[in-house]
């Protein structure tokens, strides 16, 4: 068992679950939460806490440390990291435990795709182009999530949109629609109108 999930058996051992309550990640523009990473936390992992501290402050206006599960913080923790889970490759699990918030992923990816699903889905980010000026958020002092227990992988493992650069834009800007919700037989049916000879 590795550091990132003992923490998580404790938490949840240490935590009742309470049915339906928000989980409140700020409150009147100051950091309700701290973000907690493995101490051995890959540089993938640190980046998407990073990243979720960072949109946690363009939202709030709140700064979020992003801190080791060896420092023991305090208070409520949002959970940044890998955990096998029962999750297939790049899999990725949201679950609120009691005050805390768990983003756990089966690898990399999935933690990434963990951080990315949490702002669009939950918080309301969207990423319209690249740059600053296309990212859309609603600003809130104030900032809870619900009761949430979410499981996702991809349905195929192989899958990219064509004709489109590769980078931190792509996998925020189409982290469920696209890049996991894609069917072999649509990317096949899609392909064969593409190669068509032309008329």
């Amino acid at each position: 068992m590795n550091l990132m999930e003992l923490l998580l058996t404790l938490l949840f051992l240490a935590q009742p679950a309470r049915t339906g309550a928000p989980v409140v990640l700020a409150r009147d523009g100051r950091a309700a939460a701290s973000i907690v990473v493995a101490d051995a936390a890959s540089p993938a992992e640190r980046s998407a806490a990073t990243e979720l501290a960072a949109y946690l402050r363009k939202i709030t206006g709140a700064a979020f440390a992003v801190r080791s599960v060896r420092e023991k913080p305090p208070g409520t923790l949002i959970v940044v990291g890998k955990a096998a889970d029962g999750l297939s490759p790049e899999g990725f699990r949201i679950r609120t435990q009691g005050s805390n918030l768990l983003l756990t992923g089966a690898d990399d990816d999935g933690v990434e795709f963990a951080v990315y699903t949490l702002l669009e889905k939950y918080l309301g980010v969207r990423w319209f182009w690249p740059g600053e000026d296309g990212i859309y958020r609603k600003s809130r002092e104030t900032l809870s999530v619900p009761e949430i227990d979410e499981i996702k992988a991809p349905a195929v493992t192989m899958r990219e949109v064509r004709n489109l650069w590769h980078g931190s834009w792509m996998l925020r800007g189409f982290p469920k629609e696209i890049l996991k919700e894609v069917r072999y037989d649509d990317a096949l049916l899609h392909a064969a109108e593409y190669d068509k000879p032309a008329q």
